[in-house]
């Protein structure tokens, strides 16, 4: 109409004109949109299984009657009989199969047991021994005991020094003697395994001259392989004591070794520059001290621990950087108080006076003690009115 304004149509103006005379007619609001109808799913049918047949029998005239019903072995019985402990006698190795080594490991198998059956039938066949063979026996071992306990001892280096050492000087010196009397050494040789008796008679045949330098010769020798022959007859007590007595200079040895090898390890580290090993005179703090690290160094060269040792062996490694380091503080501190003294201050510290005028010296009255601290209360306290 003229004079009215044109609405423009859209799709949503036609929508709500729609709805508008729908709502007039039917006297209710229609819904905004439709409702939802779910789809319909079509029932599951299970699969068409075929039907089974049932199971035909074989004919009786196929079926293979089991060979041990008519007294038969089977291929694997034909080689042994279970049945009988030795039967592995009657495997035949050819048989057996050919691949790997079968055949092989069962003829060394059956080499191995024929030879325990032999060991046994002759175990089982032998008669045991009788007493007085038993007593045999014993008398055997202990004259072979014996016998290698004297060989053992004229082995043990004690022994020797004791003995074998000086019979043989004693020898070499009297073979010298005969042949300053153009005699042969074979003189000595002799007059050594001969009785006294012969041995005079055979020396004033043989070599007149010598025979007065050579009999007490000849006697000192006499009583050295006397006292072995001693010792060898009664070797079991003395072997234990030449063990024991060469653990004992052994221990003895070692101690020495070590006490010699500390005074050397010491005496270098001090010219080193390690001066707590060294002794001030008259100050008995610092020796005390000194004292204490002299004894755990002792220890340590007495010490059978490896682990005290290994951990000692680590610190001894890193003393030289510390040292290194002290000396460096050291000169480092030293510098600085020279440089305050240049300055005419003292060096701080509890109890030390000091001003600040240059043309007046520091009175430094040293570290405070029990007594000043005594003092210095008591005068507090007494002129605050206590």
């Amino acid at each position: 109409m003229p004079g009215e304004q044109e609405i423009p149509l859209t799709d949503q103006s036609v929508k709500d004109a729609t709805a508008s005379v729908v709502t007039s007619i039917l006297g209710e609001k229609p819904p905004a949109d439709p409702p939802v109808v779910p789809p319909v799913v079509p029932p599951v049918v299970p699969p068409v299984v075929p039907p089974v047949d049932p199971p035909v029998d074989p004919p009786v005239e196929s079926i293979e009657v089991p060979p041990q019903l008519f007294g038969e072995k089977t291929s694997v019985e034909s080689l042994s009989d279970t049945k009988k402990g030795d039967d592995w006698k009657l495997i035949d190795i050819n048989k057996l199969p050919e691949k790997g080594n079968v055949r092989q490991n069962f003829a060394n198998m059956r080499t191995k047991l024929e030879a325990y059956e032999s060991e046994i039938t002759a175990l089982k066949a032998a008669t045991p021994a009788s007493a007085d063979e038993m007593k045999a026996l014993q008398e055997t071992n202990k004259d072979l005991t014996d016998k290698l306990g004297r060989i053992d001892i004229q082995q043990h280096p004690e022994f020797q020094r004791r003995f074998d050492v000086p019979a043989a000087r004693v020898v070499m010196q009297m073979k010298d003697i005969v042949k300053q009397f153009d005699g042969e050494e074979t003189i000595i040789d002799r007059a050594t395994r001969m009785p006294i008796r012969d041995r005079i008679e055979f020396l004033k045949n043989v070599i007149p001259d010598a025979k007065d330098i050579l009999t007490p010769l000849l006697l000192n020798f006499d009583q050295v392989m006397m006292a072995r022959q001693a010792e060898i007859d009664n070797h079991q007590e003395s072997m234990q004591q030449l063990e024991q007595e060469t653990s004992q200079r052994t221990k003895h040895d070692m101690e020495v070794l070590n006490q010699q090898l500390e005074g050397d390890v010491i005496k270098d580290l001090t010219k080193e520059g390690f001066f707590m090993f060294s002794s001030v005179a008259g100050n008995e703090s610092w020796n005390k001290s000194v004292a204490v690290l002299r004894q755990s160094v002792s220890e340590l060269f007495e010490s059978d621990d490896p682990r005290e040792q290994g951990r000692a062996l680590a610190m001894g490694a890193a003393a030289p950087t510390l040292l290194t380091l002290f000396n460096s503080e050291r000169l480092k501190r030293l510098a600085a108080e020279n440089a305050l003294k240049e300055r005419g201050i003292a060096t701080p510290s509890i109890g030390t006076k000091h001003t600040d005028h240059v043309d007046t010296k520091p009175v430094i009255e040293g570290p405070i003690t029990a007594e000043k601290v005594s003092a210095m209360l008591a005068n507090k306290y007494a002129l605050d009115g206590f």
